[in-house]
């Protein structure tokens, strides 16, 4: 008697979670990192320069108020931009540099966050009493207490060295990656060195090199990470 054997169907199957905005979400985030540098840039060259002096740039402010407001609050938002800029970096799935992205960019998270909330604290301090017309004395000490204090630490100049530290040991381990174009990361360095030398206003513009770099990564970064999220 004959005998039949059942032999094993083999199906290719295609694998589908429903979820259809996956790609969406990737590129939101690699649009979102794109833009941190090119807004850093364009706020440096839009914020009216005022002077160093504290009481000096109090006397300059009332005419500027409402400018110097609306701009600290984009640089505010640039800032926080560099949140999805190190995670798009963190992408790269070669493992050379790794670790220096990892450090540099946990530092950068942390400056930048600081940093945003520094230029918004800042910011609607000294156009609220711009506004009110306090007595510029009162304002002063104000300052001069909140300058001068622990507490205001978070939100203290220290939030800029920190970030440039983060941004260096970060584009070193994108360089070292070698996964994005090699120009990338020097422009990026470049270009960064030279708007914070030039400071605020039209002269600013000149980090667009650097914001080219940042883009050039971004990209590369994007293109390369599976995500799953």
């Amino acid at each position: 008697m004959a005998g039949t054997t059942a032999h094993p169907r083999t199906h290719l199957v295609r694998e589908e979670d429903g979820d259809r905005f996956r790609g969406a979400r990737r590129a939101a985030l690699a649009v979102l990192a794109a833009a941190a540098v090119p807004l850093v840039v364009l706020s440096n060259a839009l914020l009216p320069p005022l002077p160093e002096e504290p009481a000096l740039a109090l006397a300059a402010l009332p005419p500027l108020a409402d400018r110097w407001l609306a701009v600290t609050l984009l640089y505010a938002v640039a800032s926080l931009l560099y949140l999805p800029f190190v995670v798009v970096l963190w992408g790269l799935r070669a493992r050379r540099g790794s670790l220096l992205r990892l450090v540099g960019g946990c530092l950068v998270v942390v400056a930048t966050v600081s940093n945003a909330l520094s230029l918004s604290t800042w910011g609607y301090l000294l156009w609220g009493t711009s506004a009110a017309g306090l007595e510029r004395g009162a304002v002063l000490r104000v300052l001069a207490v909140m300058d001068g204090s622990a507490m205001t630490l978070p939100i203290s100049w220290l939030a800029i060295p920190v970030a440039v530290l983060g941004l260096l040991l970060l584009t070193a381990g994108v360089a070292r990656s070698r996964a994005v174009p090699a120009w990338a990361p020097w422009t990026f360095v470049i270009g960064t060195v030279v708007s914070a030398a030039v400071g605020a206003g039209p002269m600013a513009l000149l980090g667009v090199v650097g914001a080219a770099g940042a883009v050039g990564m971004v990209r590369a970064a994007a293109r390369q990470d599976p995500g799953r999220g």
